[in-house]
């Protein structure tokens, strides 16, 4: 009986060990960056510590969602660079000036719901100076290839939520025998070990420097897909549709509101 206990101890205990090295550094950081817990890097409680002044700010803004005033100097319209919170730029914004933002109640590209919105009696109901649209630069251009600009929006659709605006975070299973359980350890090893590598469609890249950033890291990460993006950011035809797509929405938005629509990627 003793034998095999300890045989089966023997046998387990290297999966405990990865499973706690997993459940300490990788399913307790649900709050981690999108790109460390995609490529299996690991997380430290004071990876984002420069920042918790931040973090504590009051929130000035109003979700669109939940807004009762539907007038507002500034509508935001952004993917999750623009859904960040009381740390993010719309707040800063919403300081000096009244800012309503489109929330994730709302899914879908911000270029085709704009124009919806135009098509609709959206700006009837709701009244802005300025709508700001926000669009990470690698897909910037690939959201303007598929737009369909007689597409309209109902008004029951305007403030149409999602499990009752609840921000629903999936969370890591990761079971005992999980695919992370194994996968995790090594990588968190050999993100120590190797500096230019390709993890889990995410690019780790060791700096000559560290004075680039606040937090004095020399690590530089970036997604597969900011690689991709950078061929179809180059092309011409595409940069120009997106000009044109970005020209036509100001016109049209001086056209039905007067308010003047800012591009930022």
């Amino acid at each position: 009986m003793r034998k095999i206990i300890l045989k089966t101890v023997l046998f387990v205990s290297p999966f405990i060990i990865l499973h706690l090295i997993t459940a300490t550094f990788y399913f307790s950081s649900l709050a981690a960056p999108d790109l460390l817990r995609v490529g299996y890097f690991p997380f430290f409680k004071e990876y984002r510590s420069v920042f918790q002044k931040e973090f504590e700010r009051k929130s000035y803004f109003n979700e669109i969602s939940k807004a009762k005033n539907k007038k507002a100097k500034i509508l935001i319209m952004g993917d999750s660079f623009s859904g960040q919170g009381n740390y993010g730029y719309k707040n800063y914004l919403a300081e000096k000036h009244s800012v309503l933002h489109l929330d994730t109640s709302f899914k879908g590209n911000r270029l085709q719901i704009l124009y919806e919105f135009l098509n609709s009696d959206f700006f009837e109901e709701y009244e802005v100076e300025y709508v700001v649209l926000e669009n990470v630069e690698r897909k910037f251009v690939y959201n303007s290839k598929k737009i369909d600009v007689s597409k309209t929006r109902k008004r029951f659709e305007f403030n149409k939520t999602e499990n009752n605006h609840k921000a629903l975070i999936k969370k890591e299973k990761g079971g005992f025998f999980s695919r992370e359980t194994i996968s995790f350890p090594f990588s968190m090893f050999r993100f120590y070990l190797d500096e230019n590598y390709l993890s889990k469609n995410v690019y780790n890249v060791t700096l000559k420097t560290n004075k680039l950033f606040s937090n004095n890291s020399s690590k530089l990460l970036f997604s597969e897909e900011d690689m991709l993006g950078v061929q179809l950011n180059n092309n011409l035809e595409g940069v120009i549709k997106l000009n044109n797509v970005l020209n036509d929405l100001s016109k049209k938005l001086r056209e039905k509101s007067k308010a003047y629509s800012l591009a930022s990627s």
